[in-house]
Protein backbone atom coordinates (compact mmCIF):
# COMPACT_ATOMS: atom_id res chain seq x y z
CA UNK A 1 0.00 0.00 0.00
CA UNK A 2 1.07 3.35 -1.10
CA UNK A 3 1.28 6.35 1.94
CA UNK A 4 2.75 8.93 0.17
CA UNK A 5 1.64 12.53 1.52
CA UNK A 6 0.81 13.41 -2.04
CA UNK A 7 -2.28 10.75 -2.57
CA UNK A 8 -3.94 12.01 0.44
CA UNK A 9 -6.05 15.08 0.02
CA UNK A 10 -5.96 16.82 3.12
CA UNK A 11 -2.32 17.61 2.17
CA UNK A 12 -3.16 18.35 -1.13
CA UNK A 13 -5.66 20.86 0.20
CA UNK A 14 -2.72 22.12 2.64
CA UNK A 15 -0.43 22.19 0.19
CA UNK A 16 -2.54 24.46 -2.32
CA UNK A 17 -3.43 27.13 -0.11
CA UNK A 18 0.15 27.18 1.57
CA UNK A 19 1.33 27.64 -2.48
CA UNK A 20 -1.13 30.48 -3.02
CA UNK A 21 -0.97 32.20 0.83
CA UNK A 22 2.64 32.12 -0.65
CA UNK A 23 2.66 33.32 -3.84
CA UNK A 24 -0.34 35.92 -3.32
CA UNK A 25 1.86 37.09 -0.42
CA UNK A 26 4.89 37.70 -2.51
CA UNK A 27 2.91 39.52 -5.15
CA UNK A 28 1.58 41.34 -2.83
CA UNK A 29 5.02 42.67 -1.24
CA UNK A 30 5.79 43.36 -5.03
CA UNK A 31 2.48 45.46 -5.59
CA UNK A 32 3.48 47.34 -2.26
CA UNK A 33 6.88 48.35 -3.67
CA UNK A 34 5.34 49.67 -6.91
CA UNK A 35 2.86 51.93 -4.77
CA UNK A 36 5.57 52.95 -2.82
CA UNK A 37 7.24 54.13 -6.27
CA UNK A 38 4.51 55.54 -7.26
CA UNK A 39 3.87 57.98 -4.11
CA UNK A 40 7.64 58.63 -4.00
CA UNK A 41 9.31 58.16 -7.20
CA UNK A 42 12.09 56.44 -4.93
CA UNK A 43 13.45 52.65 -5.99
CA UNK A 44 15.43 52.91 -3.12
CA UNK A 45 12.21 53.83 -0.52
CA UNK A 46 10.64 51.09 -2.85
CA UNK A 47 13.80 48.65 -1.94
CA UNK A 48 12.78 49.16 1.30
CA UNK A 49 9.55 47.55 1.57
CA UNK A 50 11.25 44.65 0.80
CA UNK A 51 13.67 45.50 3.93
CA UNK A 52 10.46 45.81 5.85
CA UNK A 53 9.14 42.97 4.91
CA UNK A 54 12.39 40.36 5.07
CA UNK A 55 14.05 41.66 7.88
CA UNK A 56 10.98 40.66 10.69
CA UNK A 57 10.51 37.77 8.64
CA UNK A 58 14.02 36.35 9.47
CA UNK A 59 14.06 37.72 12.77
CA UNK A 60 10.86 36.05 13.71
CA UNK A 61 12.07 32.97 12.83
CA UNK A 62 14.80 32.80 15.22
CA UNK A 63 12.56 34.30 17.79
CA UNK A 64 9.37 31.93 17.48
CA UNK A 65 10.40 28.86 16.24
CA UNK A 66 10.75 27.25 19.38
CA UNK A 67 7.66 28.52 20.60
CA UNK A 68 5.21 27.59 17.84
CA UNK A 69 6.27 23.69 18.22
CA UNK A 70 4.54 23.80 21.71
CA UNK A 71 1.19 25.18 19.91
CA UNK A 72 -1.00 23.17 17.99
CA UNK A 73 -0.25 24.08 14.34
CA UNK A 74 -3.96 24.22 12.77
CA UNK A 75 -4.20 26.99 15.27
CA UNK A 76 -1.06 28.91 14.62
CA UNK A 77 -1.89 28.75 10.99
CA UNK A 78 -5.32 29.96 10.96
CA UNK A 79 -4.51 33.02 13.82
CA UNK A 80 -1.77 34.17 11.66
CA UNK A 81 -4.19 34.26 7.84
CA UNK A 82 -6.28 36.06 9.51
CA UNK A 83 -3.77 38.75 11.02
CA UNK A 84 -2.38 38.82 7.77
CA UNK A 85 -6.11 39.45 6.25
CA UNK A 86 -7.13 41.72 8.66
CA UNK A 87 -3.77 43.85 7.36
CA UNK A 88 -4.56 43.75 3.68
CA UNK A 89 -8.51 44.84 4.24
CA UNK A 90 -7.20 47.87 6.29
CA UNK A 91 -4.50 48.40 3.48
CA UNK A 92 -7.34 48.50 1.23
CA UNK A 93 -9.46 50.39 2.77
CA UNK A 94 -6.29 52.76 3.10
CA UNK A 95 -6.40 52.78 -0.75
CA UNK A 96 -10.01 53.52 -1.36
CA UNK A 97 -10.39 55.84 1.17
CA UNK A 98 -6.88 57.67 -0.86
CA UNK A 99 -5.10 57.85 3.14
CA UNK A 100 -2.34 55.46 1.45
CA UNK A 101 0.92 57.03 3.07
CA UNK A 102 4.50 55.54 3.10
CA UNK A 103 4.37 54.82 7.53
CA UNK A 104 0.69 52.73 6.29
CA UNK A 105 2.98 50.57 3.54
CA UNK A 106 5.58 49.95 5.74
CA UNK A 107 3.95 49.47 8.38
CA UNK A 108 1.47 47.15 6.85
CA UNK A 109 4.74 44.98 4.87
CA UNK A 110 5.98 44.71 8.65
CA UNK A 111 3.17 43.39 10.24
CA UNK A 112 2.95 40.73 6.84
CA UNK A 113 6.43 39.67 6.89
CA UNK A 114 5.92 38.93 10.52
CA UNK A 115 2.69 37.25 10.08
CA UNK A 116 4.01 35.08 6.94
CA UNK A 117 6.73 33.72 9.68
CA UNK A 118 4.71 32.84 12.22
CA UNK A 119 3.25 29.78 10.00
CA UNK A 120 4.29 26.20 10.67
CA UNK A 121 6.29 24.95 7.53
Amino acid sequence: MNDSPFLKGSFVVLWLARAGSGLGGTFAAFLMSWLVFDLTGSMVLMSSVWVAFMVPSILTHLISGPYIDRLQYKTVMIFSEWLRAAGFIMLGFCVFTDQLTLPVIMGHSHHDGNCRTVIPL
